[in-house]
C-alpha cells in the first residue's frame, strides 16, 4: 500500500487513477481484505478511493495501544472513525469490525464511542457485527447497546471482550443465526440466558477462551445446528448440552485440570458430525442414531484413575457413537477396550475407519483384528501416524512384517485374513488406487529414516475368499468387479503373486480376459527338492496358454521366476527364450528374469530378440546355477540393469556395462559368485550405482564414471578388504554410501 500511495501521487500529476478500470464491487472486496491501516492508506490514493472507503459495505477499524507508549493513539483513532462513519449517511453495511484494545495508561478511551459506532452500524442495517474490545480503564461490566436488539438484519455477532464481564441480554435478537463469545468473563446463568432466551433463531455457536469463574456450561437451544467449544476455564466441572437440532459438535476439553471428574452430558439425537479432543470425562452420551462422521482423540494417560472405570466410560462412548459411518479415533481407546475385554460393541454402519497411532507394535494387530470383527461393513481401514515430528521415523515403524504376527498368533489368523478390508497408510499420501489394491492383501510395514515404504503382501485366504464369494455371485449373475475400470484391475494384478493371479482368473469371464490382456505379466514356479509332483510341466502349459492368447497386446512389465530344485522335473531353457521373445514382441519395457534350472546348460546367453528391442528400459537378471555370457548385441535404449545371483567373468561384466548399454543410467550388482578378481565399471552415461555382496575374493574394484551422482557400496563380504584396491573416479558424485572395513 505504501508503494501504491507513492505511485498514485505521480499519477495524480498526470490526471490518472490506477483503479479507474475496476468496478466498485471489486474494490469493496479488496477493502474487505485489507487491514485498517492499509484501508486508511488506500483513501490517500485518489478522491474516488476516499469516497469508496467511506461507502464500503465492509467496515474495519483497528487500534492497539501498547503499554507506556507516550503517544495517544486512542484520540487519533476516535477522530478517524468518527469522521468516516459520519459521512455514510445511512449507506448499507454488510460487515462491521471494531478491534479496539488499549493497554496504555496515557490514553483515556471511552466506551461511549463503542456504543455510538455500533448504533451507526445497526442503523445502516449491518449483517455481521464483530466487536473485539478491551478498554482497561472502563467499567468491567459490558452491556450490549440497546440498538442491536431492535435490528432486523443482524445475522452474525462476534464478541471478544478483554477485561470485561458480559451482562445478560435485556432483549431478543430475533434474526441472529451465528454467535461467537470469546475471551471474556461470563456467569453461567448469563451464558444460558444468551443462548436459550436471547437468540431463538441461533444456528451456530462458538464459545472459546472464557475466563475462570464459571463452573457449569449449560447449552440448551431448540434451533442450534453447529456448536464449537474450546479453551474453556480449567476448573469447569459440568458441561451439559441439550439441543434437538444439533448436527455438528466440536469439543476441545484439553485445558481442563481434572477432566476425569468433569461431567459431560450430550443429548443431541440428530447429531451427524462429532469432533472431540481431551481426556476421559464422566460421559453421558445419548444414542446418536444419525451420526455420519466422528473424530475422537482422548488422552487415556491424562488420568491416574483405575483402568476399569476408564474402560467402562470408553465403552459408553463407543455405545453412543456405534451408528457412525466414518470414524477417526486414536488407537489408545481401542487398546484400552481390548485389554478390558469390552471391544465387543457392534459397529454395523461403519464404512471408513482411520486409527491414529504414534507408534506401531505387534500387539496392535490383535486389537485391529478385533475391531474388524465388530465392523462387518468396513470398506477402508487407514493407519495415520500422529507422532511428534522431531522423533525419528524409523522408531515408529520398524520391521513389523504382518506375516510374523500370523505365525505367532495362528488363532487370530482369519480375523484379519478373511476380512476384505482396504488398508492404507496416511504418512505418505496414498493415491486412489491404493485403497482398491490393498483390498486383496494385508500390509507389511517397512520403515526407513527419511520415508516409509509400504508394500503389499499377498495371503492365500484373501483370494480364496474372493473366489468363494464370486462363485455365489455368479449364480446371481453379479460380478463383484463390475464397477472397477480395467486400468484399476490391471494395477491390482501387478501387485498379486502368480498364484493369486491364477485364482483371480477364476472369478469371472471378464477377470480371465483381463488377466490375459494385462500389461503386467508375472509368472512364478518354485519346485522344491524331491517333490513327487512335477510342477514344471503344469507351469509350462499355463504360461504357454496365457501368452498364446495375447495377440501382440502391449506388455509394460514381464516377470518370470522359474527355479527348479526337483530331480523329478525336466524344465527346458527353450521356453525361457520363447516367452522372452513373445514379451519383446509385445514391446515389453521391463524384463525381469529370475531363472535357475538345475539340469540345463550352465551357460546362459540372452535371447537375440532383446538386442533388437526399441522399448526395453529395465532388465533384471537373477540366474541361479548359471553363468552369464557376453552380450551379442547392443541394448540402445536400456536405462536400468540389475545383475544378481549369477556367475560372471570380469571381461563379461565390463562388456555388458561399457559396450552393450550405451544409455545405462542405473546399475545394480549383487550376489555374484566367485571366480573373477576384478570389478571394472566404466560408463559415460551411468548416474546411479549399487554394489553389494560381491565375491569374497575380489581384490580390485575400479569405478570410472563421469556422470555418476549416487554410489552405494557394501563391501562387508570381502575376506581380506585390507588388500582390496578400491578406485573411484566420479567427479560429479553427490551421494555416497559405503559400508565395509
Amino acid at each position: 500500500m505504501d508503494q501504491l500511495v507513492t505511485n498514485q501521487h505521480v499519477y495524480d500529476a498526470q490526471g490518472y487513477d490506477i483503479f479507474a478500470n475496476l468496478a466498485d464491487d471489486i474494490i469493496y472486496k479488496i477493502l474487505s481484505l485489507l487491514g485498517a491501516n492499509d484501508q486508511a492508506k488506500f483513501a490517500l490514493l485518489s478522491k474516488r478511493c476516499r469516497q469508496l472507503l467511506i461507502s464500503s459495505p465492509y467496515m474495519k477499524f483497528e487500534c492497539y495501544c501498547v503499554p507506556d507508549d507516550p503517544s495517544c493513539l486512542c484520540e487519533e483513532f476516535i477522530n478517524y472513525v468518527d469522521r468516516i462513519l459520519s459521512q455514510r449517511n445511512g449507506l448499507a453495511i454488510v460487515s462491521f469490525r471494531l478491534q479496539w484494545v488499549c493497554f496504555n495508561g496515557n490514553c483515556d478511551p471511552k466506551r461511549y464511542f463503542v456504543d455510538k459506532w455500533t448504533n451507526i452500524a445497526v442503523g445502516c442495517g449491518v449483517q455481521e457485527l464483530d466487536l473485539a474490545v478491551g478498554l482497561r480503564h472502563e467499567e468491567e461490566l459490558f452491556e450490549m447497546p440497546n440498538c442491536i436488539f431492535s435490528s432486523r438484519f443482524l445475522r452474525v455477532l462476534k464478541l471478544h471482550l478483554t477485561y470485561n464481564i458480559l451482562l445478560e441480554p435485556f432483549g431478543v435478537l430475533a434474526s441472529l443465526e451465528d454467535l461467537s463469545l470469546s475471551k471474556m468473563f461470563l456467569f453461567d446463568d448469563c451464558l444460558e440466558e444468551w443462548i436459550s432466551t436471547a437468540c431463538p433463531s441461533l444456528k451456530r455457536l462458538t464459545i472459546s477462551n472464557l475466563s475462570d469463574g464459571i463452573p457449569t456450561v449449560r447449552i440448551s437451544s431448540e434451533s442450534l445446528e453447529e456448536l464449537d467449544i474450546f479453551n474453556l476455564p480449567p476448573d469447569i466441572d459440568n458441561i451439559d448440552i441439550s439441543t434437538e437440532r444439533l448436527r455438528k459438535l466440536s469439543l476441545d476439553l484439553n485445558p481442563l485440570y481434572n477432566p476425569f471428574d468433569c461431567i459431560l452430558k450430550v443429548k443431541a439425537p440428530n447429531l451427524q458430525d462429532l469432533k472431540w479432543t481431551g481426556a476421559v470425562n464422566d460421559i453421558y452420551l445419548s444414542e446418536l442414531k444419525f451420526l455420519k462422521k466422528a473424530s475422537i482423540c482422548l488422552d487415556i494417560n491424562k488420568t491416574n484413575h483405575e483402568e476399569r472405570t476408564i474402560c467402562i466410560r470408553l465403552a459408553e462412548l463407543l455405545q453412543g457413537i456405534h451408528h457412525v459411518r466414518v470414524l477417526q479415533i486414536n488407537s489408545d481407546i481401542f487398546e484400552t477396550l481390548f485389554l478390558g475385554d469390552r471391544l465387543r460393541i457392534p459397529m454395523n454402519n461403519l464404512h471408513h475407519l482411520v486409527i491414529t497411532v504414534d507408534g506401531l507394535m505387534e500387539y496392535h494387530f490383535p486389537v485391529f483384528a478385533s475391531v474388524l470383527m465388530v465392523s462387518p461393513k468396513l470398506q477402508t481401514l487407514s493407519l495415520k501416524y500422529s507422532g511428534k515430528p522431531y522423533r525419528p521415523r524409523y522408531e515408529m515403524l520398524l520391521d513389523l512384517i504382518a506375516s510374523q504376527f500370523y505365525k505367532r498368533h495362528e488363532g487370530n489368523r482369519n480375523l484379519i485374513g478373511q476380512v476384505q478390508v482396504p488398508v492404507t497408510i496416511l504418512g505418505s499420501l496414498p493415491n486412489e488406487l491404493d485403497d482398491l489394491v490393498v483390498k486383496y492383501g494385508y500390509v507389511s510395514f517397512n520403515a526407513y529414516l527419511e520415508s516409509y515404504v509400504f508394500t503389499i503382501a499377498e495371503h492365500w485366504c484373501i483370494m480364496d475368499s474372493l473366489v468363494t464369494n464370486q462363485h455365489v455371485n455368479d449364480a446371481q449373475g453379479y460380478d463383484i468387479f463390475a464397477n472397477l475400470a480395467d486400468d484399476i484391475i490391471y494395477k491390482i494384478l501387478s501387485l498379486l503373486g502368480a498364484n493369486d493371479q491364477a485364482k483371480f482368473a477364476l472369478l469371472s469371464k471378464r477377470c480371465r480376459q483381463l488377466l490375459i490382456s494385462s500389461p503386467y505379466m508375472k509368472f512364478e514356479c518354485y519346485c522344491v527338492p524331491d517333490d513327487p509332483s512335477c510342477l514344471c510341466e503344469e507351469f509350462i502349459n499355463y504360461v504357454d496358454r496365457i501368452l498364446s492368447q495375447r495377440n501382440g497386446l502391449a506388455i509394460v512389465s514381464f516377470r518370470l521366476q522359474w527355479v527348479c530344485f526337483n530331480g523329478n522335473c525336466d524344465p527346458k531353457r527353450y521356453f525361457v527364450d520363447k516367452w522372452t521373445n513373445i514379451a519383446v514382441g509385445c514391446g515389453v519395457q521391463e524384463l525381469d528374469l529370475a531363472v535357475g534350472l538345475r539340469h540345463e546348460d550352465e551357460l546362459f546367453e540372452m535371447p537375440n530378440c532383446i538386442f533388437s528391442s526399441r522399448f526395453l528400459r529395465v532388465l533384471k537378471l537373477h540366474l541361479t546355477y548359471n553363468i552369464l555370457l557376453e552380450p551379442i548385441g547392443v541394448l540402445d535404449f536400456l536405462e536400468d540393469l540389475s545383475l544378481s545371483n549369477m556367475a560372471v567373468s570380469d571381461d563379461c561384466l565390463e562388456e555388458w556395462i561399457s559396450t552393450a548399454c550405451p544409455s545405462l543410467k542405473r546399475l545394480t550388482i549383487s550376489d555374484l559368485s566367485g571366480g573373477f578378481p576384478d570389478v571394472i565399471i566404466t560408463s559415460e552415461s551411468l548416474e546411479e550405482l549399487d554394489i553389494f555382496d560381491l565375491p569374497y575374493d575380489v581384490d580390485n574394484i575400479d569405478i570410472s564414471t563421469e556422470r555418476l551422482r549416487k554410489l552405494s557400496l557394501d563391501l562387508n563380504p570381502l575376506h581380506d578388504p585390507f588388500d582390496c584396491i578400491l578406485k573411484v573416479e566420479a567427479p560429479n558424485l553427490q551421494d555416497l554410501k559405503w559400508t565395509g572395513r
